[in-house]
């Protein structure tokens, strides 16, 4: 089941021909290395076309707690002007709510609460609707199911004062990681606690080696979605992720933010009491040398305790600081924030065919792209990574059974796992 060099979906820039199969996947193995949003995301869109796969996570819990918190606010995120990326994550917006929208159809529990999310205009000197919605220009915003709030009608929404205006984003809100990953996963088979240490091609299959280069499982087909340790093995190691630190604190409700009804956003989010607990944040940092991923940073929870201020006014602290606990994790990010999506490439090949790009050769003087067959990505969400999954699966579950959707079709360069590497042939750096 091999797979030719690749397709030609835009008759240019041959570096992003994509992989595809020429042969049904009926009855072969799939296999998804993570078993986080974006491995649930996956086994989800495999499932609707009809497909069964397997999931292997070296966690012993899924969602891996060290990148995925308890509950995770979800909201829309614009980008001002017209462009790929804003039309990629406007359209993951909607896909998110096709999905809730379809486990609910199927009885599944989605673990997710629209109570709706607040953007404040936090910006004094610009406090006027006009000014303030700039960025939502160019948006229609009953597709976003938003609007704008004067103070007292936000007072009235969130059910604690409010003294500026904002945006509502009726349809946002919070969920929980555990139970959403849970209802895609339904139906897949899950190997949990297995550190798969290499991978390697024989006999038209992928093995998954442990530590002792025992293998763990043979696949016909795989897909890593690992999050940042997708890069871990020879076939990925040169794909460029960044780790972000993440820290979340929760303080107990109290008199006055119990009545909260929503999620306040600002520089930072504040949710509405969940199990008696809010939370505050989140930190988005590098993390530093010498000091654990997960391990407490108090610099950090200072700064997420500061940001109730914008929320809660100057009053008095809102919280015992003996009742604070915090929520400690990595994310895996990319330079533009824009999800890695696609067949893996062969870097061999790529430094051979592509690394002269700066010379400005014209594109049909090159070679279609090479890539390692059968074999897939899906990383780099970092924080939006719950919204933008389902897309980001779908798109690439689309690619595997050349089934291009043509309203996702110019994405597939947008995301492609070379685009970094092309970037830096064409710069000569």
């Amino acid at each position: 089941m091999e797979l030719p060099r690749a397709k030609n979906y835009f008759n240019s820039e041959p570096w992003f021909n994509i992989p595809r199969h020429t042969q049904s996947l009926t009855g072969k193995k799939i296999a998804i290395l993570g078993g986080g949003i974006a491995g649930a995301s996956l086994a989800y869109a495999f499932k609707k076309k009809g497909y069964s796969t397997t999931i292997i996570d070296q966690s012993a819990k899924i969602p891996n707690p060290y990148s995925s918190p308890e509950h995770i606010i979800f909201m829309p995120h614009i980008i001002k002007g017209e462009s790929r990326e804003r039309r990629f994550f406007l359209s993951a917006w909607k896909e998110f709510h096709d999905l809730i929208n379809e486990l609910d159809k199927e009885k599944a529990v989605s673990g997710v609460k629209t109570c709706g999310v607040l953007e404040l205009n936090t910006d004094r000197e610009q406090n006027n609707h006009k000014q303030y919605s700039s960025k939502l220009r160019q948006v229609d915003l009953k597709e976003l199911d938003a609007n704008f709030l004067n103070a007292e009608e936000g007072t009235e929404f969130a059910n604690i004062p409010i003294d500026t205006d904002s945006i509502l984003y009726k349809s946002a809100g919070y969920l929980f990681p555990k139970t959403l990953c849970g209802s895609m996963l339904r139906e897949s088979e899950i190997l949990k606690n297995i550190y798969v240490a290499s991978i390697t091609r024989k006999n038209e299959e992928w093995l998954l080696h442990d530590q002792r280069n025992n293998i763990i499982l043979n696949a016909d087909l795989l897909i890593v979605a690992s999050g940042i340790h997708s890069n871990n093995f020879s076939q990925t190691k040169w794909i460029q992720l960044i780790e972000k630190q993440g820290q979340i604190t929760y303080f107990p409700e109290n008199m006055g933010t119990k009545k909260l009804k929503c999620v306040l956003s600002a520089n930072g989010q504040l949710t509405p009491a969940i199990s008696g607990m809010h939370a505050i944040g989140a930190s988005y940092e590098d993390p530093k040398q010498g000091r654990y991923a997960n391990q407490f940073n108090s610099e950090s929870q200072i700064k997420n305790l500061g940001k109730t201020k914008q929320f809660l006014g100057s009053k008095k602290n809102a919280w015992d600081e003996g009742t604070l606990v915090d929520w400690i994790g990595l994310r895996c990010t990319t330079a533009d924030h824009l999800p890695i999506v696609g067949g893996i490439p062969d870097y061999k090949f790529y430094c051979q065919e592509y690394d002269d790009l700066h010379h400005g050769r014209h594109w049909k003087e090159y070679n279609s792209a090479s890539y390692h067959n059968n074999l897939f990505i899906l990383t780099g969400l970092g924080s939006r990574g719950f919204t933008t999954a389902p897309l980001a699966a779908r798109i690439l579950v689309d690619q595997i059974l050349d089934d291009i959707n043509p309203s996702t079709k110019e994405f597939l360069n947008l995301l492609h796992p070379a685009r970094f590497l092309i970037r830096r042939f064409k710069r000569n750096t």
